[in-house]
């Protein structure tokens, strides 16, 4: 289910930016003047993640930016998402085959809500308008009548509508973060049938969500195209990139004897709890990256076997750290370890079934190292 093209954003954006500044376009066009604010931001923030874009609002006044925040929370209390997301669930056939295409339309209309919440935080967090923020105090209690429908009434239909939404991770720029949305993560941790489909929803853990980001990001990391370049840095994805190691040439051939590395400072974050990126958040070392030694085995006593040394040209200081083995394709924790003072990182635990399909080839594996840095 693609939404749209860069393009076709870009011009859905300036449709909605054009006609809350212009009236004879917005009458021309039948569009509502609040309805514009909103969206106007809201597809704002999804430039920016989906392709992105920083829009310059510099282009009008601070205070026709903040009449347009105004607008856009007007705009707000005559959603009722929750509401017209219950009649969904109950009066469509579920037997349809577009059942949850049809769901999928409330869904990305949350997600433009929650982009409208993100885009104006700022502006309502300085406000001392109380109107203003009771709008914004609605407008938020909203979103959680919407989330609380489908996380603790319908926990089946959330996962199996997170899981659909992969392709958008996949062509996004910025991944959205976990914790807030939860329709790109709900799908962690369920139980399929061997037909694929989900018969248990469990909810997830904040280690799988930031688990599976870090890899969704680390499948984004170029790797090098120029010849007489060493090294090439990942395609930056809100400040988390960073901590993803970039590639050297020579890893780029050689022929699947590479795993990617994420280093995570653990005073900056907790992988335990919501994980925090910010501007500041950039570790010196990033150019890291884990060459595979001992191949990926299963010993006599069934224990999963397999070391990679972890080189680069700012490898941190190791001692007994500990990681986590993820695949990059698709988020899932298969397997920890520890990494020794030497650099060499050895596999303890991991799920044989998973791994053995990367035996001859581990470029789809993430090392994500967990850092005590002093």
């Amino acid at each position: 289910m693609k939404l749209y093209t860069k393009d076709s954003l870009e011009a859905i954006f300036k449709m909605y930016f054009n006609g809350w500044l212009d009236d004879e376009f917005r009458k021309r066009e039948n569009l509502d003047s609040k309805e514009c604010a909103f969206n106007t931001l809201s597809y704002s923030k999804e430039l920016l993640r989906y392709s992105g874009t920083k829009v310059d609002f510099s282009v009008i006044s601070i205070d026709d930016h903040h009449r347009m925040i105004v607008n856009g929370l007007e705009f707000t209390t005559g959603l009722e998402s929750c509401e017209r997301a219950s009649k969904a669930i109950n009066n469509i056939d579920q037997d349809r085959d577009d059942y949850f295409e049809a769901l999928m339309d409330l869904i990305w209309e949350r997600d433009r809500l929650q982009n409208f919440l993100e885009e104006t935080s700022d502006f309502i967090d300085i406000n001392k308008d109380g109107e203003i923020q009771d709008k914004f105090a609605e407008a938020t209690a909203e979103s959680l009548k919407f989330d609380f429908l489908f996380l603790e009434e319908y926990p089946l239909i959330a996962a199996e509508l997170a899981k659909r939404n992969r392709w958008y991770l996949k062509e996004a720029v910025n991944i959205p973060l976990p914790g807030k949305t939860w329709w790109f993560y709900r799908h962690l941790g369920s139980k399929l049938s061997d037909s694929g489909r989900i018969i248990l929803a469990q909810e997830p853990t904040f280690l799988q969500e930031n688990v599976f980001y870090l890899s969704m990001v680390a499948a984004k990391s170029r790797t090098p195209i120029v010849a007489n370049t060493s090294f090439h840095e990942p395609q930056a994805t809100y400040a988390i990139a960073p901590f993803i190691g970039s590639l050297p040439m020579a890893a780029a051939d050689s022929h699947g004897d590479i795993s990617k590395v994420a280093l995570i400072d653990r005073s900056e974050t907790d992988l335990r709890f919501p994980i925090k990126i910010s501007e500041n958040s950039r570790p010196s070392f990033k150019e890291v990256y884990a060459e595979l030694e001992t191949p990926l085995c299963q010993l006599e006593t069934e224990q999963t076997m397999g070391q990679w040394r972890i080189k680069g040209r700012d490898v941190p200081a190791f001692n007994d750290t500990r990681f986590l083995l993820s695949s990059i394709s698709n988020g899932d924790i298969i397997g920890s370890g520890i990494i020794e003072e030497d650099g060499i990182a050895t596999l303890q635990n991991g799920n044989w079934n998973v791994l053995q399909k990367h035996s001859l080839d581990v470029s789809d594996l993430l090392l994500t190292c967990i850092l005590i840095v002093r």
